[in-house]
């Protein structure tokens, strides 16, 4: 694909663009002069938004402003996603209602995953049952979005259900998966699983992990562990829920221990998550520094990761060692 100098200049101005996302601007270039349209600029934020770097949508919103460019609902959808604070949701929400941007389906789930990611739970719920008054059918990313919303899994199969009457929503893997988080108690994991065989039917990874930690979160480890072995759920993924089940068990601490270890040795983990639940379970132990110490000293380098070293400082402070941290 041939380039002219102005694109080439354009890329390079968007700080952490990859490639892919440098040729889908040039991609949907303006013609005639070389300038970036409207269209160029929401592919590449789009882009960032999809990998989460609202920074980046930030910096190409900027430029976009800078050059004049006059943003539609696709730029406005990418902005939405990038939003990090409720307050900034609200100012570009109000500036879209300004400017008589059309909200759409994207727009709808941008807003409420920002709610949610604030715990702005009944906002949220608002917002998803408001949208029958503007005629819009939620789809399955919409639902997905605002079931972590809901109080308890019989509202959230609700509302579901509601949805399914005229068989307008498709039932996908990850509405299975929001579901399964919202299990508690073994009643809550066969409704689900009910509801799973009727409507869908398909499995995959991510579904038998939440289904996974559902009977952790119900307290079912023997379920958990049978699941675990069964589904192969990858090894880094459960252990640490298994761990963490082990601290709030009845079992005693030191057998608790010995069986975390058992669990952890099974476990390549580059991201280091079955020794931040380890030290966590040592932070409950009195007499464990020089455990915690050589455990840490044992750890593979690519292990230090920051949510480990934090848990490790931790295990030492609740073991007295504060000169050590």
């Amino acid at each position: 694909m041939t380039r002219c100098p102005i694109q080439i200049a354009f890329a390079k101005r968007v700080k952490g663009m990859t490639t892919g996302q440098i040729e889908e601007l040039v991609r949907y270039k303006q013609r005639g002069k070389g300038l970036v349209d409207v269209v160029a600029y929401s592919a590449v934020m789009g882009s960032l938004a999809r990998g989460r770097d609202g920074d980046g949508v930030r910096a190409v919103w900027r430029m976009m402003v800078e050059d004049g460019v006059e943003a539609n609902e696709f730029a406005y959808n990418a902005r939405l996603k990038a939003c990090e604070r409720v307050e900034e949701l609200e100012e570009v929400v109000a500036e879209m209602e300004a400017k008589n941007i059309p909200f759409t389906k994207h727009a709808y789930t941008a807003v409420i995953r920002c709610l949610m990611s604030h715990n702005e739970s009944d906002a949220a719920i608002m917002i998803f049952r408001s949208l029958d008054l503007r005629d819009i059918r939620p789809d399955h990313q919409l639902v997905t979005s605002v079931i972590p919303a809901c109080a308890t899994l019989q509202e959230a199969l609700q509302l579901v259900r509601q949805y399914l009457v005229d068989r307008t929503l498709e039932i996908t893997p990850a509405i299975i998966s929001a579901l399964y988080k919202l299990c508690r108690v073994p009643s809550d994991i066969e409704e689900v699983d009910t509801f799973h065989a009727h409507h869908s039917g398909s499995t995959d990874g991510y579904i038998n992990f939440t289904r996974f930690t559902a009977h952790v979160a119900a307290n079912l480890i023997p379920q958990a562990h049978t699941l675990y072995t069964t589904l192969r759920i990858p090894s880094f993924q459960a252990v640490p829920h298994l761990i963490t089940a082990i601290i709030s068990s009845a079992v005693p601490p030191h057998q608790a221990l010995a069986e975390a270890h058992r669990l952890a040795e099974h476990v390549t983990d580059p991201r280091g998550k079955p020794y931040e639940a380890l030290f966590h379970l040592y932070s409950t132990l009195p007499n464990t520094a020089e455990l915690v110490q050589n455990l840490y000293a044992a750890m593979p380098p690519e292990c230090h990761t920051r949510k480990v070293r934090a848990a490790y400082h931790t295990a030492l402070i609740n073991n007295g060692c504060y000169w050590l941290v």
